[in-house]
């Protein structure tokens, strides 16, 4: 924009009478300084590095650059050089140096949209990505949990369908030699070995008192 647009309309400004001489070149001047360090501070940002393009870009540069300075030369004791020019050969000069430059920019500027395009491709597909293993992820690990709840749960009522089962078997069958297995060292299976215990100790009982009534039954027969 400070060669193609902003210098330009200077110049223009210069050859219909509207702009005077000094205002002219600090104009211009100011505009291809500003012009210089937009372009040196793309030279050395651009991701491209010394590509043909970018090599061919900086050479229609620096032609822009002394087109101007050949325009500001003095032309005389009060006049420049761009004003004895003539439409056409101004015209031929600007399409040839400015037109050229400005192909060029077109250029590196589509260039600079279709790199910035295929980023955001590969950004949007890297993401899509990133969203299915997520997914997948989460849903293995929802399944992983859910095996592994449910495996706790089998173990833990496992033992305790065996313990009430056999609870349920002595109560039916009056049977005091059942015994539980006690699985592991966790509260179920202390829970079972506390009921082997308790039926052992009913199992003495039990045996202490058919003892006791023999040994009576014995005596009740001797008396009589």
């Amino acid at each position: 924009r400070l060669t193609q647009k902003t210098a330009l309309d200077a110049i223009r400004l210069y050859r219909t009478g509207w702009a005077a001489t000094g205002t002219t070149i600090d104009a211009v001047n100011q505009s291809l300084e500003e012009a210089k360090a937009v372009w040196h501070a793309y030279q050395t940002q651009r991701t491209q590095g010394e590509s043909d393009l970018n090599q061919r870009a900086d050479q229609q540069f620096e032609q822009v650059v002394t087109l101007y300075q050949q325009w500001l030369q003095p032309a005389g004791s009060d006049a420049l050089h761009i004003l004895i020019l003539n439409d056409s050969t101004f015209n031929m000069e600007t399409d040839q140096s400015l037109g050229s430059f400005d192909q060029s920019l077109n250029t590196l500027i589509q260039n600079q949209l279709d790199a910035a395009s295929a980023v955001q491709l590969e950004a949007s597909a890297l993401t899509r990505l990133l969203l299915r293993a997520y997914i997948y992820g989460g849903g293995l690990l929802i399944i992983g949990s859910v095996l592994l709840a449910w495996r706790i749960q089998h173990s833990i009522q496992q033992p305790l369908h065996a313990l009430r089962n056999l609870i349920l078997e002595v109560a039916h069958s009056s049977n005091l030699t059942l015994r539980a297995r006690p699985l592991g060292n966790d509260e179920v299976a202390q829970a079972a070995t506390a009921l082997n215990q308790l039926l052992d100790h009913f199992q003495g009982l039990v045996q202490k008192l058919e003892s006791n009534a023999h040994s009576l039954r014995g005596h009740a027969g001797q008396a009589r």
